[in-house]
């Protein structure tokens, strides 16, 4: 039985890699999703029965400014991988975005009707819909950040998310896996003001407004009601926590 992991030098590959040292984790270089042929051969190497399909490019203002490298990567990468899996049988495991929703109601379920209103969500939206014609699938929602500090010296006031760090983000899916979870779940804990996120891991970040962001539209609440979640997962536990504590300890 084999795992292949796409994007395997990512942020969260990485924290999976010391989780699942036994996964095969391929590289851009290794295997580029926008490649069909050189997924197929990838494919027919290791016969997997799971693939974990993290290659994406996460830079939602670099989407918005070159949209046939966003469409290549995030939704013909998609359907690239998920033909393969579809001919092997393969289990895939996607890791979507909470910006499939256009973030005007907050607190989406999984019921709720996406509405992304920028070109990575869109991309990631159709990268869903590929996925959905692989039988066995599981697509989980969510945003993680970096487990130490915060790369950005300035961050909107008025946004919301779910936010994880990938170390958390990593505990969740393992534990999805080892469930063999099929369908759609949002990946997450509780909602939380961007700035004041951020301020915890970065003392002197700085605040500005979302409409000061420019270069691309950013969703004002993309917040996730995890109660799917909780009911496939013991959250608390596996995040070490308490009912009463908040991940913000």
């Amino acid at each position: 039985m084999t795992t292949i992991v796409t994007g395997g030098t990512g942020n969260l590959a990485r924290v999976l890699r010391g989780m699942f040292p036994d996964f095969v984790y391929l590289s851009k270089n290794e295997m580029n999703v926008t490649n069909v042929d050189n997924v197929a051969r990838i494919f027919s190497e290791y016969r997997p029965t799971t693939c974990i399909h993290l290659a994406a490019n996460t830079d939602v203002a670099g989407c918005e400014k070159d949209h046939r490298m966003a469409y290549a990567v995030n939704t013909l990468g998609c359907r690239h991988v998920a033909d393969a899996c579809i001919q092997h049988s393969t289990y895939l495991v996607y890791s979507s975005t909470d910006y499939v929703f256009d973030g005007e109601q907050g607190l989406y379920s999984e019921d709720d009707p996406p509405n992304p209103i920028n070109y990575y969500g869109l991309c990631k939206l159709l990268g869903e819909f590929e996925v959905r014609r692989v039988p066995k699938h599981l697509i989980v929602r969510g945003t993680m950040k970096q487990d130490e500090g915060w790369k950005h010296p300035k961050v909107p006031d008025d946004m919301y998310q779910s936010l994880l760090l990938y170390s958390q983000f990593a505990k969740i899916l393992a534990s999805l896996l080892q469930r063999h979870v099929t369908g759609l779940v949002n990946v997450g804990y509780e909602k939380y003001n961007l700035f004041e996120y951020a301020k915890r891991r970065r003392p002197d970040i700085e605040p500005i407004k979302r409409d000061d962001i420019t270069s691309v539209r950013l969703p004002r609440d993309c917040s996730l009601d995890v109660t799917k979640l909780r009911s496939i997962v013991d959250l608390d536990s596996i995040l070490g926590l308490t009912d009463t504590q908040s991940q913000w300890r």
